[in-house]
């Protein structure tokens, strides 16, 4: 019954937030940014708390820590946000109250409780959205036990698909920013794969992943290839492809065409981002139209799937979904509308 009383409480108090002028909206989330910078100590703090339960051999402690820049950039991103045009209406008139205008109510936080989780996941009626985020044992818990609406976001199992008319050196830096720019997010590389023709740069095309101890889990051919010439290397299994490592781990599958790299794809993609390096613009394009991803990319690396490299200020998460918000997600594209119909008499016959 608590729980139940703190949902009515939110839920009453959310309706406020449609008469706040953008003026305010801007001024919160700036205070918000302000209370981050002048709290780092105490958020550090906390952090190290949490960190302190982690391995720091998991990958995903890199995910969990904050530091000083981290969170500077968490309040640069709010700032950015406070920045851009607002997707809502404006409001002529309004009142001033406590916390700038705002019922402290529209904001709560739960205990941190799987029944409380569960509470919030089946609150009918006053919960209107659910945005996991974390790993896939979390969004597939979430998915299968909510009874109000739910966005998935960032599982990723990430391929890229070096094709037999890849640039070498566009390929490696895209290759080794997408695996080892951070592994312990969702954008991270997990499976390359490598045009037959193309095995013979293999040992080059990975190099630059040896000196950051990415462990490769190679196809017998790929395999045959990197044999004493790759120090971290072992045999894949069939659960190396499709498996969204979040670790030093890359798995390396050998494809004999664009059909079959994308077949790989349909199989074991996540939706999230796929990638093809190519000069071939005639096969990037078929790639691009074929693969069935919120962010597909031709000579680039996935690392660029981010709410702020998008332009899209401080994201909210990566769906993968194909319906409702694709992709990186923000202010937009979690904003609903309602039709104003305005009439002088007319009936409808």
């Amino acid at each position: 019954m608590q729980l139940k009383e703190t949902f009515e409480r939110v839920k009453r108090a959310s309706k406020s937030l449609a008469l706040l002028s953008d003026e305010q909206r801007n001024e919160i989330l700036q205070a918000v940014a302000d209370a981050i910078i002048n709290n780092k100590v105490r958020i550090l703090e906390a952090n190290a708390q949490d960190l302190a339960k982690m391995e720091k051999s998991n990958p995903l402690y890199d995910r969990l820590q904050l530091t000083d820049s981290r969170l500077e950039g968490i309040a640069a991103d709010m700032r950015n946000v406070a920045t851009l045009p607002s997707p809502l209406g404006h409001i002529t008139k309004q009142k001033t109250l406590p916390k700038y205008g705002v019922n402290p109510d529209v904001v709560a936080l739960l205990p941190a409780t799987h029944e409380a989780t569960g509470e919030m996941l089946n609150a009918v009626g006053y919960v209107d959205l659910c945005i996991p985020r974390g790993g896939r044992k979390l969004i597939d818990f979430v998915r299968d036990t909510a009874r109000i609406p739910v966005i998935e976001t960032g599982a990723g199992v990430v391929n890229t698909y070096f094709d037999k008319e890849g640039d070498l050196e566009m390929g490696k830096a895209i290759i080794n920013n997408a695996k080892t720019r951070r592994v312990s997010v969702c954008n991270a590389l997990d499976c390359l794969l490598v045009h037959l023709d193309r095995l013979v740069d293999l040992v080059e095309l990975v190099k630059p992943m040896a000196e950051k101890n990415v462990i490769i889990y190679a196809d017998e051919k790929a395999y045959a290839a990197l044999e004493g010439k790759y120090p971290l290397l072992e045999h894949a299994t069939n659960e190396s492809f499709g498996t969204e490592f979040m670790d030093y781990k890359l798995a390396v599958k050998t494809v004999s065409s664009l059909e079959e790299a994308l077949a790989h794809i349909d199989e074991n993609g996540s939706g999230h981002s796929e990638a093809i390096i190519t000069m071939n613009e005639t096969t990037a394009r078929k790639f691009q139209a074929h693969v069935d991803a919120a962010c597909v990319y031709w000579n680039a690396p996935t690392s660029f799937t981010d709410g702020a490299q998008f332009g899209l200020g401080a994201e909210i998460g990566i769906s993968t979904q194909k319906l409702g918000p694709r992709g990186p997600m923000a202010l937009e594209e979690i904003t609903t509308y309602k039709w104003l119909i305005e009439g002088e008499g007319q009936i409808r016959p």
